[in-house]
């Protein structure tokens, strides 16, 4: 049974993205957050809430230096943040490779599958909700699907979804 230190635990990552990775990925965040990654923060959290069905579409580009952690956050944390919290229901995520896609899915798949700290508070959302391929894994009722840049996705779904959130990391 969930604690109520579990719950409350939850209730403030939902609303506060920076805590969560904090929290949860001290291994990934091991320096300070920049302006940049607080605006992203900022951003992210201010999004949280919006419900799917009806959500007007969105576009956000990012460009830092190398080093700035951008994959980490945009096509790690955020979209693991969002399937645990029901925010999307299938990503897909774009990489100018195949093997840099299948590799951005793998860093996913191990947090998912080692990160203790959100394995325990976590436990019921982390069960695989599908089959687990390696362009493809299942949680908490979405999809993340990694594709390379030039593939042929016209009429992709998952289940009854379309693309809720598209990733483009290094796409060139």
């Amino acid at each position: 049974a969930e604690t109520a230190k579990t719950r409350m635990r939850k209730a403030h990552c939902r609303y506060d993205i920076e805590w969560f990775a904090r929290d949860f990925f001290p291994h990934l965040c091991r320096l300070e957050f920049s302006p940049m990654h607080r605006r992203l923060f900022r951003r992210r959290d201010a999004a949280m809430g919006e419900r799917l069905p009806g959500r007007a579409g969105r576009r956000f580009a990012l460009a830092a230096p190398r080093g700035s952690a951008k994959s980490t956050l945009l096509s790690l944390l955020f979209p693991l943040h969002d399937m645990l919290y029901g925010q999307e229901k299938y990503i897909v995520l774009f990489s100018a490779t195949l093997p840099q896609a299948k590799a951005r899915l793998r860093n996913l798949r191990r947090e998912i599958e080692s990160n203790e700290r959100l394995r325990r508070v976590y436990a019921a959302e982390l069960r695989r909700s599908g089959p687990w391929t390696a362009r493809s894994i299942s949680i908490a009722g979405a999809q993340f699907d990694a594709y390379s840049a030039g593939t042929e996705v016209r009429g992709i779904s998952s289940g009854p979804w379309r693309p809720t959130k598209i990733i483009l990391d290094d796409v060139e």
